[in-house]
């Protein structure tokens, strides 16, 4: 349990409550209360009490002869820097009340209202990055095959240096919240995945925009891994994340052989050197992937075998094959069958005179 001091937005008491909590009853007054809510109205109290620092009284002496100027610079100082904190301290205060409920309604899905948040933040402090890069985000669920609003939100986030986490704490590390980002594409993909082998859907066009939007990430996610200096969580996850766009792209190539769309999407999806190309990543990736964690080796899935024409032809023959001799075999016993019958007929008809 962490216990943080709140405001309480019905009869501004300060109270202090489980800041692990999401709501919590008020003590003085008895009204329940969002936690987030109680934390902005914390934060807007304190930038209403910043108040503009009073001018420092100088008194009027004599000047000396050959007296130093930059006495006087160093006054103005004195006078001046308090007033630009104070104005700073409480454009940021009040944009982060809009953030947090901008956040808010974005981990609710409510993507309309926290769009609305951050444009507030961003009509407060104009250049908050944190802002810009929820909005790119936004933008980027509008359409995620869009590789320019992908790239546009990738390069917003690498400018975030700081952001607020739910009790309203600055946070200064940004590991969480490109790990994030990279989850939200990896599970769009997976979805994708899902809905394509859950359907027996052979709409060439449809196929299409979903190995784009595969190959799109992928190209993301290959350049992500060459930064230098890159967190090693971060460069795991998005290995591991490779390693499983190859997996699907290869499946898909498989799924299409076994269904004998030949034709069109022979010629898009079935090409030797495009998959061939897909298997040489898959085992480049696979081991850069091994060798910082073995332990991977559960998590990477079994190579999808390519099934090629002529291999499917085999398994035609084959199939015919085992039709054909099935067939015989069913009208082998049918004859001996009918042979018997004619046989019992006869010997019945004499045993019977």
């Amino acid at each position: 349990m962490k216990l943080i001091k709140v405001k309480c937005p019905s009869c501004k008491e300060i109270i202090t409550v489980d800041g692990d909590s999401d709501s919590t009853k008020c003590e003085a007054c008895g009204d329940k209360i969002s936690i987030k809510d109680a934390i902005v109205e914390m934060m807007m109290s304190k930038a209403d009490e910043v108040e503009e620092p009073e001018e420092l009284e100088i008194e009027e002496e004599q000047p000396e002869e050959e007296q130093p100027e930059i006495e006087e610079s160093i006054e103005e100082e004195v006078e001046e820097k308090p007033k630009k904190k104070s104005s700073k301290s409480k454009k940021s205060i009040g944009a982060q009340k809009y953030i947090l409920q901008g956040d808010s309604c974005f981990d609710g899905k409510d993507y309309d209202k926290a769009y609305d948040y951050y444009v507030e933040a961003l009509n407060v402090v104009e250049d908050d990055n944190y802002a810009e890069y929820k909005l790119s985000l936004i933008n980027l669920f509008h359409n995620m095959s869009n590789k320019n609003k992908l790239m546009n939100a990738y390069d917003k986030l690498l400018e975030v240096d700081y952001y607020l986490d739910d009790n309203g704490k600055i946070i200064n590390d940004t590991t969480k919240l490109k790990l994030e980002f990279f989850d939200i594409l990896f599970e769009h993909c997976k979805d994708k995945y899902d809905e394509l082998v859950s359907v027996n859907n052979n709409d060439i066009n449809y196929i299409k925009r979903i190995f784009n939007l595969w190959y799109l990430y992928l190209y993301l996610f290959e350049n992500v891994v060459q930064e230098e200096d890159l967190d090693q969580k971060i460069y795991k996850k998005v290995l591991l994340y490779i390693v499983d766009l190859i997996y699907y792209l290869q499946s898909v190539y498989r799924y299409h052989d076994e269904t004998g769309n030949f034709g069109a999407v022979d010629r898009d999806f079935q090409d030797t050197n495009n998959y061939d190309n897909l298997e040489q990543k898959r085992n480049k990736y696979s081991k850069l992937l091994l060798d910082i964690d073995p332990s991977c080796q559960r998590l990477i899935k079994k190579p999808v075998e390519k099934k090629t024409k002529s291999s499917l032809n085999r398994s035609y023959m084959a199939g015919v094959g085992i039709v054909k001799e099935s067939f015989k075999e069913g009208f082998s016993y049918l004859l001996w069958g009918i042979i018997g019958l004619i046989v019992t007929i006869i010997i019945s008809s004499i045993l019977g005179k």
